[in-house]
């Protein structure tokens, strides 16, 4: 007899394992809801509203498993307990968290920073209210990695390695890469800078393919500067013009002339060549070289065995007769001719072909300085007319000579340059 004021419940009852009731077994009307039990599986089921047989509840699976401070959970349908999960009413402490899902499980930290610690108490990451990360630290910026010894961060793709950070022990820093690839620097989205694993560095170009002792530094479509590794010595400096593996100097570019520039031992060289074909090979022509002991050599590489002072200049090129120098007394680099004398001239032996006289007067108040006059074998040519003093400059089977034809007139101070 149900008390008053309460319904009755009704309870049917099965022994058979595994037996559920069907929900034609069980009602649900004004005078009260029907239950079913099974007394060997210890469960106690009911009819939801929607007419679906629901387990209300299970019997108990025996004692509590694990130790003081873990959290339970099924074990094959009974309780357990492991160190790697426990609770103590304030630290929940998990040894392995795995999350497998497919859609975003946040971690949420509700003030505060975020602490991600290593051996109980360390702190490994650190993520600011800020969103700023810091490994090792509290961050300072987006990204902040301390390390008392080494601090980098490593970038790998499991073929080449990239390492930012300070050297090993030490406040130097660096930009370490693995494996043969260049180290490439962009601004505005277009490259600026390359490195490329031979160590040439090219400025808005790829380096060419330089020979391994040569270290380039490239610029622009062809212009270089270079060392090399052999030599402590050596300076270029060239353009369209670059040497392959093999030594040779090959055009960058096509249509251009290329040209070169070289210092070495104390003297200076220039060398031109005519325009080509990208990848071809350049023969370059020496056109100038101003050697160690200071002489000027215009298409030639060497100075004369015969004595050319220093300050000199010789050249090689008109007149038959080749390359033609004078000695350093007929040079007469800083002599004069004398004033008031009667026979003022000075024979330059050695010269049929070409020549360049450069004359300057010897009064500093004179309102003439210099002259460069060109002159053939076996023509006279005066080359300044002061009223009643010409200077002549004439030539007679293989003499040369300057003459002053006023016996009053001033000293002439001259020099000879070579040209031929």
């Amino acid at each position: 007899m149900s008390q008053t004021g309460y319904s009755k419940v009704q309870i049917y009852s099965s022994s058979t394992a595994s037996n559920t009731p069907s929900a034609s077994n069980l009602l649900n009307d004004t005078n009260g809801s029907e239950l079913g039990i099974n007394i060997t599986d210890g469960k106690l089921f009911y009819k939801d509203n929607s007419g679906t047989v629901q387990v209300m509840a299970t019997k108990g699976t025996g004692t509590i498993g694990g130790s003081n401070t873990q959290v339970q959970y099924n074990s094959s349908g009974a309780l357990a307990g492991s160190s790697n999960l426990t609770f103590d009413g304030t630290t929940l402490t998990a040894n392995t968290l795995s999350v497998s899902t497919s859609t975003t499980t946040p971690i949420v930290q509700s003030s505060g920073s975020l602490l991600l610690k290593t051996n109980g108490t360390t702190t490994a990451v650190t993520i600011d209210t800020s969103q700023n990360v810091g490994i090792g630290s509290s961050p300072s910026t987006k990204l902040t990695v301390y390390d008392a010894t080494t601090p980098q961060v490593t970038f790998n793709n499991g073929t080449s390695t990239f390492i930012v950070g300070n050297n090993s022990g030490g406040n130097n820093k660096i930009l370490y890469g693995t494996g043969a690839y260049p180290m490439i620097f962009y601004t505005n989205a277009t490259e600026a800078m390359r490195i490329d694993a031979s160590q040439n560095l090219g400025l808005g170009v790829t380096p060419s393919a330089w020979i391994s002792t040569f270290k380039a530094i490239q610029i622009g479509n062809g212009a270089s500067v270079q060392g090399q590794t052999n030599s402590v010595s050596i300076v270029h400096v060239s353009g369209n013009a670059y040497v392959d593996s093999g030594g040779t100097y090959r055009y960058i570019g096509t249509g251009e002339a290329a040209q070169r520039y070289q210092q070495y031992s104390g003297a200076h060289s220039w060398y031109t060549a005519a325009s080509g074909t990208a990848g071809n090979a350049i023969t370059f022509t020496q056109a100038l070289t101003l050697d160690s002991g200071g002489s000027l050599l215009i298409g030639d590489t060497s100075a004369p065995t015969n004595g050319l002072t220093s300050a000199a200049l010789s050249t090689k090129g008109q007149g038959t007769g080749g390359s033609r120098r004078s000695t350093a007394s007929a040079m007469g680099i800083t002599s004069s001719l004398a004033q008031n004398a009667t026979a003022n001239t000075y024979s330059f032996g050695g010269y049929g072909g070409y020549g360049l006289f450069v004359a300057e007067g010897g009064d500093p108040n004179a309102a003439w300085r210099a002259a460069a006059i060109v002159w053939s074998t076996g023509a006279a040519l005066t080359i300044l007319n002061l009223g009643s003093s010409n200077i002549v400059v004439g030539s007679s089977g293989t003499t040369v000579t300057v003459q002053n034809t006023n016996a009053s007139a001033q000293a002439i101070a001259w020099s000879m340059l070579v040209l031929g």
